[in-house]
């Protein structure tokens, strides 16, 4: 490893909801956002792939 922070989560790829993966990346940078969350690109830890990554923002409404 070249020392950047890895992050792991349990992700629902837009195609199979119904099967969430665990996914390590690294070397993220914000690419957009929005009223529904932020976009961001990152690198995947497995195979080296750009990706990106939208992360979801939780409605304080509904905590």
């Amino acid at each position: 490893r070249d020392g950047s922070k890895v992050t792991t989560v349990v992700a629902t790829p837009g195609a199979r909801p119904d099967h969430p993966q665990e996914v390590a990346y690294t070397d993220t940078k914000v690419i957009g956002n929005g009223s529904f969350g932020v976009v961001y690109q990152a690198k995947l830890c497995d195979t080296g792939e750009m990706v990106a990554i939208k992360k979801v923002l939780q409605d304080k409404r509904f905590k």
